[in-house]
């Protein structure tokens, strides 16, 4: 055999112990990551007020007892209003914003540009606790409607990449094609 081949018969094992090697990490992070949901839909049938292995029964009685529970079911009230307004108005102001950023040339297109896309880069959690204390800087009350400013804050810059992406792929001959029937 020559050197040539040699080398290249190890590269080739090599390669396949790496990928071995890469698909049981990838493997161990999944099961690191998807274990305790799994526990905790199984001990959610639990017969048993607290959760643990061995199971002591199989019930429903939670979910029962979640379905009854008013609190929870207004706080889930609550939360789909909140996504449905946030879905609608971040749809219609992110189509519109990437429309506008892809089709037309204006003063300030990269400033509106970079002040969209900066929700985005900064964590949730940061700029949730800044909008909160720019709230209490302005005495201003906490109210549903901030909540919904607040999530279409958070919402838009996705909105608006995606659409940006999409409309890029768009030529213009099909908008004129569009325009000349009537759209």
């Amino acid at each position: 055999m020559k050197p040539g081949q040699m080398k290249a018969r190890r590269r080739s094992k090599e390669g396949r112990w790496a990928w071995r090697l890469t698909g049981f990490v990838t493997l161990c992070v999944y099961i690191f990551m998807f274990a305790p949901i799994v526990a905790t839909v199984i001990l959610s049938f639990n017969a048993s007020m607290f959760g643990g292995f061995p199971m002591t029964g199989v019930s429903l009685r939670w979910y029962a007892k979640l379905l009854t529970n008013e609190p929870v079911l207004a706080a889930f009230q609550t939360s789909m209003w909140i996504a449905l307004v946030t879905a609608i108005a971040t749809t219609a102001i992110g189509v519109v914003t990437a429309f506008a950023l892809v089709r037309f040339e204006f003063p300030g297109k990269q400033t509106l540009s970079t002040l969209v896309i900066l929700p985005a880069l900064v964590p949730e959690t940061i700029l949730g606790v800044g909008l909160l204390v720019l709230i209490k800087a302005v005495d201003q009350p906490r109210t549903l409607l901030l909540l919904v400013l607040g999530h279409i804050l958070l919402a838009v810059p996705y909105v608006v990449l995606v659409a940006q992406a999409r409309m890029v792929g768009i030529r213009r001959v099909y908008e004129e094609a569009a325009l000349s029937l009537g759209a």
